[in-house]
């Protein structure tokens, strides 16, 4: 994964982001912690000192930069940092830049060229060597980040004149990338798609939800580089994995794995629509400036949708990927909360109590047992919280002929509803998803969701019970 460290444990954090934050936070920053910040978001080559994801010492190459018409890539001949010499056309330009080079203007092609996005905010004449004709492009650094367990990663520099929340930067990728599994060919491309997709986000805003930054850099990778599935790897940590952790959440490996829930939006709308959604998060002056679940919002119920119905949908869905997502037959489920199996001698499940975070749910699964092989039904009860909060419940029963179909269980304004399914010898199970799609948040208060805020609805307590009927 790209700005992620490479196999790490559920509690790391992207250095593209925590960098972003700090160019946010920089106004309040005190003097010594200014300096600080300054050798952070310092460009390789602005930094003297021997430190991590710095060149330290090491001066630039006499050649360096490598440009093509809309990047530059720089890199030293000395120390850790240096790419492999091998230079196969004797123009003293490594092979390893020339890749680099190549795979960067060609994911700048089809990320803005094709997709439409707003490019990289121009650094102006930062990154030029000498007063050369580069000003403007964008620069692309070589280091050696594999001892730091790193892929690649983005760094804001700077605000962009006369703007509030628009910023320019520079990308630093593995000098390599020997030390990952991937190979260097896929693990350079995959780090390039989604951090050059930082640097684009930038220039939307640099304070935009981090979870949404992250899990829509992540989609991007399978957009442009789709056979290498790097970030299938995350999606244990995301809603696939764990249902009852919020979407918006920015904690550990969260965001990267719910990359999913934008596979699924864009699989329904449109590789468009996550463009779309950048657009009404655009910070510029006199832009919407929305934040991640208010664009999401405003985007469905202007398609005639909602965001509980969509909501709903996905994390049903997520009990069956194989047919929810084209390449979902690679995916584990979702995991259930818990199983019953009804039989003649157990035909009602009391009621169960769950309490669920906003935009989080949980899902079980009821079996019939042989003694239950005459034509049934089965009947779910659901006692959810007030519709204001957005409850959603959705019901899936399964047929040994393979057919699926789908209930959404209608809701009162209390959150009362019920729902009566088939429940025979040819049903093999039936699921019952519960979820809290609240996007509620008191907004700018220090939390962790979305708009920094503190979801209003956290948690809401959801009852439900089942009775098999004759």
């Amino acid at each position: 994964m790209s700005g992620a460290p490479v196999g790490a444990s559920d509690t790391v954090e992207s250095p593209t982001l925590a960098l972003a934050d700090l160019l946010v936070a920089y106004p309040e920053l005190s003097v010594q912690q200014r300096r600080q910040a300054d050798r952070l978001l310092a460009r390789p080559t602005d930094s003297t000192t021997e430190e991590p994801l710095k060149w330290g010492s090491s001066p630039e190459s006499d050649l360096s930069p490598a440009c093509g018409p809309r990047v530059c890539v720089h890199w030293t001949n000395t120390g850790d940092d240096a790419p492999s010499a091998i230079d196969e056309d004797l123009d003293g330009i490594p092979d390893w830049v020339r890749t680099t080079l190549s795979e960067v203007e060609a994911v700048w092609d089809f990320e803005v060229g094709t997709l439409g996005y707003r490019a990289p905010a121009s650094d102006g004449t930062l990154g030029n060597k000498g007063g050369d004709d580069t000003d403007g492009l964008f620069d692309v650094y070589l280091g050696n980040l594999g001892p730091e367990a790193l892929f690649g990663y983005c760094a804001p520099e700077e605000l962009v004149s006369g703007q509030s929340w628009l910023a320019y930067g520079y990308c630093v990728l593995d000098n390599d990338y020997a030390e990952f599994p991937l190979g260097p060919l896929p693990s350079l491309k995959v780090t390039a798609a989604h951090e050059f997709f930082h640097a684009i986000q930038f220039n939307y805003d640099v304070g935009e939800d981090n979870w949404f930054k992250e899990a829509t850099a992540t989609w991007m990778e399978e957009r442009v580089a789709d056979s290498v599935n790097d970030n299938r790897g995350y999606l244990k940590f995301g809603q696939l994995g764990k249902p009852a952790r919020p979407l918006d959440t920015f904690e550990g490996l969260t965001h990267y794995g719910n990359w999913l829930f934008f596979e699924r939006f864009s699989a329904k709308y449109g590789v468009a629509a996550v463009r779309s959604l950048w657009n009404r998060l655009d910070a510029a002056d006199g832009a919407p400036d929305q934040y991640s679940t208010q664009a999401l919002k405003g985007f469905l119920n202007a398609r005639g949708s909602s965001l509980p119905s969509f909501y709903g949908a996905f994390a049903a869905g997520n009990l069956i990927p194989e047919r929810t997502y084209s390449e979902g037959a690679a995916y584990r489920a979702s995991p259930f909360a818990d199983t019953f199996k009804l039989k003649a001698r157990r035909v009602t499940i009391r009621p169960q109590t769950k309490k669920l975070r906003h935009l989080a749910s949980a899902s079980y699964r009821f079996k019939a047992a042989k003694s239950l092989r005459s034509a049934r039904k089965l009947k779910i009860i659901i006692d959810a919280p007030k519709r204001a909060t957005s409850p959603v419940a959705v019901a899936y029963t399964h047929f040994q002929s393979g057919k699926i179909t789908k209930k959404r269980i209608p809701l009162s304004r209390s959150g009362a509803g019920s729902a009566k399914v088939k429940f025979n010898r040819r049903v093999t199970k039936v699921t019952l998803t519960l979820a809290n799609a609240s996007s509620r948040f008191s907004c700018n208060r220090g939390g962790v969701y979305s708009c920094d805020g503190i979801a209003r609805d956290d948690p809401e307590k959801f009852e439900f019970s089942v009775k098999v009927l004759r």
